[in-house]
């Protein structure tokens, strides 16, 4: 009776063992659990979501299909975010013109260039002929300078925007067509599809359950 008592709570010991194996599973994701002499298989299945609204417009996988990772699933309806792609690019294209356009600020340093060497005469000249030209003459090109100036300034200014308007665009370009890639689902996980939840012409909406897959 005592040997058997004994067995019992071995046995009872084991299976307490096994059982916080698996409760923490967890932990072993993606391994064979080993309990000599029980071999405890860890499966993993992944409840994919939708990380987009709108309705489905096609579901690609059937289930018990095998599916890699990154492999399309379902399609939702894009046509919103192509559009948005599609003025990106082209907002894109603007800015970039903008951005290789310098031809204000070359004008601009041709004025200042003309302007210095008009002044720079004007000294000169008062410098051998006393009062020739003006001293109101050589103010008044001394104005046309500092214009000059200004105007270059301002001219490399809008240049400078235009090439941040350019990143600009480029970023939002890219975050188009992010938007437009995550209205594709794809399966995270190599596996094979054990259920599909959703159905065609359905809505789906963020973190709404779409498609299962177990690990394979």
């Amino acid at each position: 009776m005592g040997k058997f008592k004994g067995s019992a709570e071995a046995i009872a010991l084991a299976f307490a063992w096994i059982c916080t194996l698996v409760s923490s599973v967890g932990a072993f994701e993606d391994q064979d659990v080993v309990v000599n002499p029980v071999l405890i298989k860890v499966i993993e299945e992944v409840v994919v979501p939708a990380i987009q609204e709108g309705p489905i417009l096609s579901i690609q996988v059937v289930e018990g299909q095998l599916v890699q990772t990154d492999q399309p699933l379902l399609q939702l309806d894009d046509q919103r975010a192509r559009l948005k792609q599609q003025q990106a690019e082209l907002e894109q294209r603007i800015a970039a013109r903008k951005a290789e356009d310098r031809s204000g600020v070359l004008l601009a340093e041709t004025e200042l260039r003309v302007s210095n060497a008009s002044l720079q005469r004007a000294l000169d000249s008062r410098k051998r002929i006393p009062d020739t030209p003006s001293k109101a003459e050589v103010e008044d090109i001394e104005l046309r300078v500092a214009q000059a100036k200004q105007h270059l300034d301002e001219e490399t200014r809008e240049f400078q925007l235009a090439e941040l308007a350019k990143e600009l665009a480029e970023k939002n370009l890219e975050l188009a067509k992010y938007d437009v890639a995550r209205h594709l689902v794809r399966s995270p996980i190599q596996g094979s599809v054990t259920e599909i939840i959703a159905r065609k012409g359905e809505w789906g909406r963020p973190g709404d359950p779409l498609v299962r897959v177990m690990r394979s």
